[in-house]
């Protein structure tokens, strides 16, 4: 299973979402897309990638990390237009 890491801002926002470690999955299907026959056919008007159902980043599989910074929104941050936002500090 891959695993995730979802970094949350001190502003009260999520970051970006990276992946944890070495996902062999993930990049089995990245290496398709230079597959010249993946392109072939159906794969004109398709991506040929496939993300493995139990690989889709979830609550199961995330860890979330502090990022020890704000946001780059600034003055329009969600949290800073919500006061009532859950993960407001």
């Amino acid at each position: 299973m891959c695993r995730y890491i979802l970094l949350y801002n001190w502003c009260g926002c999520y970051g970006p979402i990276f992946t944890d470690d070495y996902c062999y999955r993930i990049l089995e299907q990245l290496d398709r897309i230079y597959d010249p026959e993946a392109w072939e056919g159906n794969g004109m008007s398709e991506l040929p990638f496939a993300l493995p159902p139990e690989c889709t980043p979830g609550w199961h599989n995330t860890r979330i990390e502090a990022s020890g910074m704000a946001c780059q929104l600034l003055e329009s941050c969600p949290a800073r237009l919500d006061p009532d936002r859950p993960f407001r500090r």
